[in-house]
């Protein structure tokens, strides 16, 4: 009891000694949360119409190092084998690899088929977090088709 009520006295004389307009409860603070803030769904950008759906992204490596990952805005691409021309669908495709300083490719396939030829397309689009982009086949050294992460389920 003698807690309580000695409890209740200092929190009394606080009140008295600060009054409200010296709390400032109306101004932000610069504190940042402990958790990170997912951004409202509003927020994101919806695909391009004119994109495919693929349900998978594409990760392209550069031959300066560099690293592109986006989805892709073709939904197929023609390869000249040494038994003529093809046409594989993206969703086939596993990965691209490009030998230095060679214009042919091996083409692994989902189902671990492979295939080696050219890429008849001089460059490929794809939307990246900065816009789209077109890359160029002869920049590339190997190319990787990912499928996009499930979506997570609604609450």
């Amino acid at each position: 009891m003698k807690m309580t009520l000695l409890t209740l006295v200092c929190f009394a004389a606080l009140l008295i000694s600060t009054s409200w307009a010296e709390l400032n409860l109306d101004e932000p603070t610069d504190r940042r949360p402990l958790v990170p803030v997912r951004p409202p769904a509003e927020n994101v950008i919806p695909p391009k119409s004119d994109q495919p759906a693929t349900g998978s992204h594409v990760v392209i490596n550069l031959v300066d190092g560099s690293r592109i990952l986006g989805q892709p805005q073709f939904d197929k691409l023609p390869i000249k084998t040494g038994l003529g021309d093809i046409s594989v669908p993206l969703e086939k495709i596993a990965s691209i690899q490009w030998k230095k300083g060679d214009t042919n490719a091996e083409v692994k396939l989902k189902n671990g088929d492979k295939i080696s030829g050219q890429v008849l397309v001089a460059s490929v689009k794809m939307s990246t977090c900065i816009g789209v982009l077109t890359l160029k086949v002869a920049d590339m050294t190997s190319l990787a088709v990912e499928p996009d992460a499930p979506a997570a389920p609604k609450s």
